[in-house]
């Protein structure tokens, strides 16, 4: 009698065991046998929730955990403040996977962010250059040293494009071309991860699902092909061992050898169209020594200016409060020796530059800034100011 009450009571231990494994939760098991396993257990509207990516200025931890959200975007501006430290953006993100992580299957969720051109979103990063024309291995460096801070500041999805994607092909925007979103680039190269689609209106994100896209759009025909590419990610980047950010990497941001490296790509990109007509007697280099320089322009001691578009804010910001940096301004007077006077005005009239002898002047005028149709001109001139600058400081 003894031994049988043993026995039953071993039983008992071992069905609680198995009732508390998870299949998808292991790690040992297979990546799809996970994948399969999770999706049995999915309803409809948790897969519908994966396949949506929502700003983090619009929603709240609950949302995220109610509705089952795959994943959350920081878009332009979408900061936890203007000058969030990265232990703030950290916290930020974690407030979200914790919430994700107490729903009813703890999916966790894959963390957005635009870096177009250095972590650009985010106070006190390293702002490189608008990634134009350069070398593939100083690309790869600055793509390399974008991910490193991205990383700092919790976040594991970047979306870092460097070339205009095609809005129009054939006809038809390319997130909605079946023929080379599915019937190429997911058949015939099989890809197995994920698409995913712009901000977009109903029926564009109508045309995107039936024709392969897998975020920001709700197929009914493709929902189980969607989730299965998502998941895949999750389980890829190890979100579901992981979950959680740390501050292990917060002094990546901004980082001195990140700062060099934004200093060779200004170098690399820069254009002289020209060095005066005469060779023998070249403009440049400017001496360091002239007894009294002017600066002028719009642009020359204005960080926000000089960032363009897609720093800090999507559209940008005026001004030298936005991030950390070193203004023209500033440069040329750390650069040119100290007994050199540096007179700033940014549009000095042609009796104003005749008066005071200078022995030359150094004029930064500019676009400014402004991203996607905001900053389209037809006109393809400087922009208002600017003109009136050159004109009176040559005249």
């Amino acid at each position: 009698m003894k031994v049988m009450v043993v026995l039953l009571c071993c039983w008992a231990a071992l069905v609680a065991v198995d009732e508390d494994y998870v299949m998808y939760k292991d790690p040992i098991q297979p990546l799809n046998i996970r994948i399969k396993d999770l999706m049995d257990r999915m309803t409809l509207a948790d897969k519908v929730g994966q396949m949506a990516q929502l700003d983090s200025s619009a929603i709240t931890p609950e949302i995220i955990r109610d509705y089952s959200i795959g994943s959350v975007l920081s878009s332009g501006g979408s900061t936890p403040s203007l000058k969030a430290t990265a232990q703030e953006w950290i916290a930020m993100v974690n407030s979200f996977q914790q919430a994700t992580l107490s729903s009813r299957l703890g999916i966790p969720i894959m963390y957005g962010i635009d870096a177009v051109h250095g972590h650009n979103g985010v106070y006190n990063a390293t702002v490189f250059p608008h990634n134009l024309g350069w070398e593939p291995e100083l690309l790869r460096r600055i793509g390399a040293a974008t991910g490193k801070e991205v990383r700092g500041t919790g976040i594991d999805y970047v979306f870092a494009p460097c070339i205009a994607r095609s809005k129009i092909g054939n006809g038809a925007k390319m997130h909605s071309n079946h023929e080379l979103v599915v019937d190429f680039l997911k058949n015939s190269l099989n890809f197995r991860i994920i698409d995913p689609a712009h901000s977009n209106y109903t029926f564009s994100i109508l045309s995107g699902v039936q024709d392969g896209i897998d975020m920001n759009a709700i197929p009914m025909s493709r929902i189980n092909d969607a989730v299965r590419r998502i998941l895949r990610v999750e389980f890829m980047m190890d979100l579901f061992e992981n979950p959680l950010a740390d501050d292990r990497s917060v002094n990546e941001l901004g980082s001195q050898e990140h700062k060099d490296l934004a200093t060779e790509a200004v170098r690399k990109s820069l254009v002289l169209l020209k060095n005066v007509e005469n060779a023998d007697e070249p403009v440049l280099p400017l001496s360091k020594k002239a007894p009294k320089i002017l600066v002028a322009g719009t642009h020359a001691n204005n960080l926000g200016y000089q960032c363009s578009g897609r720093t800090i804010t999507r559209q940008g910001l005026r001004g030298n409060n936005l991030t950390t940096g070193t203004t023209i301004l500033e440069a040329v007077k750390k650069t040119v020796d100290p007994n050199t006077e540096v007179i700033y005005n940014v549009n000095p009239t042609t009796d104003y530059v005749k008066a005071n002898n200078f022995s030359y002047a150094i004029f930064i005028v500019g676009e400014t800034p402004s991203a996607e149709s905001k900053g389209d001109n037809l006109n393809l001139t400087i922009a208002e100011g600017g003109s009136d600058t050159i004109q009176n400081v040559c005249n």
